[in-house]
């Protein structure tokens, strides 16, 4: 996942001694909602779940924003603008 592997591990945020506190497990409230809310607009944007009821819709809307809401504030309360162009690294080929 892009994010632990270019922020979690980032030197210019206050790391704690365990990274894991910065993923985006730990740091999304409701991960498993998020996940299962994601898997709604997932299948809307790529057209195989066209069906989906407009409460439903609703609250996969407001989980997925509160998600959001959650990582902004996290990097702003540690220094990290998630709005600035973030250095490309390249991993290893194997």
């Amino acid at each position: 996942m892009v994010w632990n592997h270019l922020i979690s591990k980032n030197s210019k945020l206050n790391n704690p001694s365990d990274s894991e506190d910065f993923r985006l497990e730990s740091l999304v409230q409701d991960w498993q909602s998020f996940r299962e809310k994601y898997e709604f607009r997932h299948g809307i944007v790529h057209g195989f779940k066209a069906n989906l009821k407009y409460d439903e819709g609703c609250i996969a809307l407001d989980t997925i924003l509160q998600a959001t809401d959650n990582i902004y504030n996290f990097s702003k309360a540690n220094g990290y603008d998630v709005y600035t162009k973030v250095k490309i690294t390249r991993c290893n080929k194997k």
